[in-house]
């Protein structure tokens, strides 16, 4: 087990998540050498410390006529000490240093559960990859998976209702504001974010899982320049009777006879290799939601045809850890996306097959 100096002790994401969610919406959060001693053993008493992340802030913003109120999680690492550089030759000019540049932005969704573990994945990197900013998006509470918030802003109108939860009442969740919320993370968000740390990062990544890597890849087909990366953890392909599967299928077929005048963006997709696993005992219901998300068979399609459309402009990677389910390789994919972010656009990144 892994220990953050005297704040946190890295166990389950949920408890992890949920301490560092409890600090609300504050200033900047106390280092090490600031955060009061523990005095008292009780953790009722009100002498025992919260547990914070060094180099972290949070604030609120609100969108849209209903004034909707999202919760940042804000990381802005401090420099890294610099690499010892190479002697140098007889006449070369050392180039100038480049601190005082952006670094990149991660952005992920579901900030409650994934903020905490993207700062710890890009703190222990940073001297490998170089600092990562990190911005993570949530409901305005303490939920580390907000179900209403998820339903509303990650998916786009569902005419079959398939997989849409009920409320209380029994009344289906509200779907289909995935555009007003993309615009809160295409716009928005980075406007915020700069005027708040007065950094603007030039190279940007926008990460999600299940209903959030639906968003992304929705994003990203929407609006293909508004992030410089994409990576969908187990995306909820099966959305709407597989709308963006039908949707790629179509764009491929119109877009054989033009160019898109731009680079091809990155697009990574993760998948857990048991996604579609039954076990022997496995109940009617779940037999049939199984099979009817086919979480690994919707992906390695949208990958196969947008990779052979290079006119849609994406270069898709598809991986699978093996062996995990829907949620247990998450960890792995947020440490690797804090890495991905760091690369350079124009570096090939070779990954290790899982």
């Amino acid at each position: 087990m892994l220990k953050t100096k005297r704040y946190l002790a890295m166990g389950a994401c949920a408890a992890f998540c949920a301490a560092s969610a409890a600090t609300g919406a504050h200033a900047q959060a106390p280092l090490a050498s600031s955060v009061p001693p523990v005095v008292d053993d009780n953790p009722a008493s009100a002498a025992w410390p919260r547990a914070l992340l060094p180099d972290t802030q949070s604030f609120v913003i609100e969108s849209g006529a209903e004034g909707l109120r999202y919760r940042i999680w804000l990381y802005l690492p401090r420099a890294a000490p610099a690499a010892r550089e190479p002697p140098q030759a007889p006449g070369e000019t050392r180039r100038a240093a480049t601190q005082d540049a952006a670094p990149p932005l991660l952005v992920l969704l579901d900030g409650n559960a994934t903020f905490a573990l993207a700062v710890s994945a890009a703190r222990l990197q940073q001297r490998v990859i170089g600092p990562v900013m990190i911005a993570a998006i949530a409901a305005n509470n303490d939920t580390l998976f907000d179900e209403s918030q998820r339903f509303r802003d990650y998916t786009t109108p569902s005419p079959d209702g398939w997989g849409v939860p009920r409320d209380a009442r029994g009344v289906p969740l509200a779907t289909g504001g995935a555009p007003a919320f993309e615009a809160l993370l295409n716009e928005r968000l980075p406007a915020a974010i700069a005027q708040r740390t007065g950094r603007s990062p030039a190279r940007k990544m926008l990460f999600g899982h299940s209903l959030g890597g639906f968003l992304v890849l929705h994003d990203a087909l929407s609006h293909p320049g508004a992030y410089s990366r994409y990576m969908a953890a187990s995306p909820s392909l099966w959305w709407s009777g597989a709308e963006l599967v039908a949707q790629v299928k179509a764009d491929a077929r119109a877009a054989t006879a033009r160019a898109t005048g731009r680079p091809a963006v990155a697009l990574a997709i993760r998948l857990g290799g048991d996604e579609q696993r039954l076990a022997a005992d496995a109940s009617a219901a779940r037999i049939e939601r199984v099979t009817h998300a086919a979480m690994l068979d919707n992906a390695r399609t949208f990958a196969q045809v947008v990779n052979q459309a290079p006119a849609l402009g994406f270069d898709v990677d598809l991986q699978v850890y093996a062996g995990q389910n829907h949620v247990s390789y998450l960890p792995a994919a947020i440490s690797e996306a804090v890495a991905l972010a760091a690369a350079p656009e124009t570096v090939d990144v070779k990954r290790p097959e899982r």
